[in-house]
């Protein structure tokens, strides 16, 4: 009998010893704690819902607060429907990188209904959750040629006045509506590897045919500058608060 339960113990040892070993070697790597980390922070997002729809896509600007005596790192991760396509740009903040962006893509089959998706935010040995909310319309719309033309309206000025954001006029990697079933004034996003581009135009016939751009670069909270060019051609610079935004973004 006592052969038995020691045979016994021993198996049981094996189990939970494999058991370990298997949700060690699971384990996300980077999930692990900065042994650094210490202090407490913030989730605070610029916005937490857009409009989008099937090709479309979307961006969320998100930041985190660190509070007094914060170091070491907050490590991203997201939990989403996969017909989303959403991802991080950036997977680790700090106190001095506090700025991330989630971009989506939603796929050609996705269902049109509102979604909901979750930003996973780890530091020491807790995690802290944010919900954000993807309004999928019925929306057919990848002609964005009309949207490129009347940007490059804008080219010659900013790499005259403007040089550094020269590099916005390469191919995007992405584009779409901004705002899907605002019509009238057409509302545009561009994604390049730097830079969050807005820009919208009035789609009536001349003489009004003005046009606005904003330019957010990306990892920072707020548009570099906003400009506008109006129906003879003239460009100024304007209040980053006279672009217009629509349903909180």
């Amino acid at each position: 009998m006592k052969t038995l339960n020691i045979k016994l113990n021993l198996i049981m040892l094996f189990i939970i010893t494999i058991t370990v070993l298997s949700i060690t070697s699971c384990r996300d790597k980077g999930t692990e704690p900065d042994p650094n980390d210490a202090g407490n922070y913030q989730i605070i997002p610029k916005y937490d819902s857009v409009r989008t729809y099937a090709g479309g896509g979307g961006i969320y600007v998100v930041r985190i607060s660190p509070s007094a005596g914060f170091e070491g790192t907050v490590k991203l991760k997201l939990e989403a429907d996969p017909k989303l396509n959403a991802l991080l740009m950036k997977t680790t903040l700090t106190k001095n990188d506090t700025i991330a962006e989630i971009v989506i893509k939603p796929s050609s089959a996705i269902e049109i209904k509102a979604y909901t998706f979750n930003l996973v935010c780890s530091h020491a040995n807790s995690e802290k959750r944010y919900q954000f909310k993807a309004a999928v319309y019925d929306l057919q719309n990848t002609n964005y040629e009309p949207c490129l033309e009347k940007l490059n309206l804008f080219k010659n000025w900013i790499q005259s006045e403007k040089p550094e954001f020269a590099s916005i006029f390469d191919t995007p990697a992405r584009i779409y509506m901004t705002y899907p079933e605002i019509m009238i004034v057409e509302h545009w996003t561009l994604i390049s590897t730097k830079y969050e581009i807005r820009f919208c135009f009035h789609v009536m016939v001349p003489p009004d045919d003005w046009s606005k751009i904003q330019i957010r670069k990306l990892g920072k909270l707020e548009p570099e500058f906003s400009a506008h060019r109006d129906s003879y051609g003239n460009i100024t610079i304007i209040p980053n608060s006279e672009y217009p935004t629509f349903f909180g973004y």
